[in-house]
């Protein structure tokens, strides 16, 4: 119906005919009253007729009405557009491109209309587009969400024939929400991380990282929207507190989000915890130099002295914190030293020693009592030991292993202290003398092995002086004393060592 269509016959009249349309084998109208009888005749079908499947056409000569022929069976008229797509429980994203389909058997032009609900117009998508099918509809961005859209498709001619989705559709706005990194989170530059985030659209994304409120740089310009995309941070990257990731959908710029809240990165770090200043070291011990870093590459540990390169520690090591240095005997010395650590993979990541760490080459060493000695209280004896420094140094006795006593905090280094021995020392076979530098505490040395300290006291009684003893006889030797340990008796003749009376 609203088409041009062709009746066609056969007759062998030489006056005109009669066309006449009839419905259910009754009569309808008259297509024409009198037309020549030439076997054909162009109808323009009326778009207001019903549509049905039982029409049928009868042809008659006008001379004689008894001359006639019938269609020998019926045929339909019907006006026919039916929307396809979306025909309900589609959802479409507004600011996309989407093709709206349908099929029709009508010659001209329609229109496509969006309605919510069947009644309710909504907006006008093209007024008119040819009935070809298929109609390429980029749905605004402005449009409102919402589920309940149908869309109309009206022929152009003849109003009455149209069609409009059989259900409801949804039209829903893009959204991408971030959750990671979204706030609070610290990152380390060098590393790998994943961002995280949730989305309802099909297009690709950009992601964005920005500083302090601007943009810094591209983390990927095309990813899919699925959710998750691995960044390997760059090694450089400067520590910031003021970090935030933004989303981007590549076709609709309209569609975005950006971290709630800032996220720290830290950049590659190192800290020197020691030496770090004011420490003593000597030559001749093994030292650990110790630091924090959150490099995953080795570094270089090198020696400054007076905030200049003096050398290599070494040239590369594990980041793993800590570092056992020999040091060089007698090759350095002084109170200006610093140690520098540094990346092997980047050496702008570094640190140094914030203040000056000492190194001392001297040497200190106890000579008496240095083991197995037996000293007598209230008695001097004499405490010497080997050094080459110029400062002084301080006396200390052990008892057990335990500090008991000072016995001199500060006497020349000149290699002997005369030590009276004072009465109030118990006896004890477990004594030990400590010898430290008076400037470097860490410069010292010890007794190798225990001394004893005797305590009591001895008074001879008999001979004390005037006896007249003759050799063969025998005699008493007598004396108090205060002691619990055994005596031995000795003849002394001439102030000298003569022979043992009893051992």
């Amino acid at each position: 119906m609203g088409s041009t269509q062709i009746i066609t016959w056969m007759d062998n009249l030489t006056g005109n005919v009669e066309i006449q349309l009839f419905k259910n084998g009754i009569f309808h109208s008259s297509i024409t009253g009198s037309t020549p009888s030439d076997g054909e005749y162009t109808w323009n079908i009326p778009g207001s007729l019903t549509q049905a499947s039982d029409y049928s056409i009868r042809i008659s000569s006008l001379d004689d009405g008894n001359i006639s022929d019938f269609s020998d069976a019926n045929f339909t008229l019907s006006n026919e557009l039916i929307v396809t797509v979306p025909n309900g429980g589609e959802s479409w994203q507004r600011g996309t491109s989407h093709t709206i389909r349908w099929t029709d058997n009508i010659p001209g032009n329609v229109k496509i209309d969006l309605y919510r609900d069947v009644n309710t117009f909504e907006t006008q998508i093209a007024s008119t587009t040819q009935s070809s099918g298929s109609y390429n509809w980029v749905i605004p961005a402005g449009t409102t969400p919402g589920s309940n859209y149908r869309i109309r498709i009206t022929s152009v001619d003849n109003t009455s024939i149209f069609d409009i989705s059989d259900t409801t559709f949804e039209i829903f706005a893009g959204s991408i929400t971030i959750s990671t990194p979204n706030g609070g989170e610290n990152w380390v530059a060098g590393t790998s991380q994943d961002i995280f985030w949730e989305d309802n659209i099909n297009e690709n994304i950009t992601i964005d990282l920005y500083k302090g409120g601007s943009f810094h740089s591209v983390i990927s310009s095309s990813t899919g929207s699925d959710g998750s995309k691995g960044w390997e941070i760059p090694f450089t990257l400067e520590s910031g507190s003021d970090y935030k990731v933004k989303i981007t959908s590549v076709d609709n710029p309209a569609i975005s989000d950006m971290s709630d809240s800032n996220f720290t990165i830290v950049g590659n770090q190192i800290t020197v915890i020691s030496p770090n200043g004011g420490e003593v070291w000597l030559d001749t011990d093994d030292h650990i130099i110790t630091w924090s870093d959150n490099v995953t590459g080795n570094v270089e540990i090198q020696l400054y002295k007076n905030d200049i390169f003096n050398s290599s520690i070494t040239g590369s090591t594990p980041s793993d914190g800590e570092y056992t240095w020999n040091i060089p005997g007698s090759s350095i010395s002084g109170s200006d030293y610093k140690i520098k650590i540094l990346s092997v993979d980047d050496g702008n990541v570094f640190d140094l020693s914030d203040n000056n760490f000492t190194i001392i080459n001297n040497e200190l060493t106890l000579t008496a009592p240095d083991g197995g000695e037996s000293w007598l209280t209230e008695t001097s004896q004499t405490i010497t030991w080997i050094d080459d420094i110029d400062a002084n140094v301080k006396l200390e006795l052990f008892k057990d292993g335990n500090y008991n006593s000072t016995i001199a905090t500060s006497t020349p280094s000149d290699g002997s202290y005369v030590w009276d021995i004072p009465p109030g020392i118990t006896y004890n076979q477990n004594y030990s003398i400590k010898i430290t530098s008076v400037e470097y505490s860490e410069l010292f040395d010890m007794s190798n092995s225990n001394f004893t300290i005797l305590t009591g006291n001895i008074t001879v009684k008999q001979p004390n002086g005037g006896e007249s003893w003759q050799a063969g006889t025998t005699r008493i030797v007598s004396w108090t004393d205060s002691l619990e340990e055994d005596v031995k008796i000795e003849l002394y003749k001439g102030g000298s060592f003569h022979s043992v009376i009893s051992s």
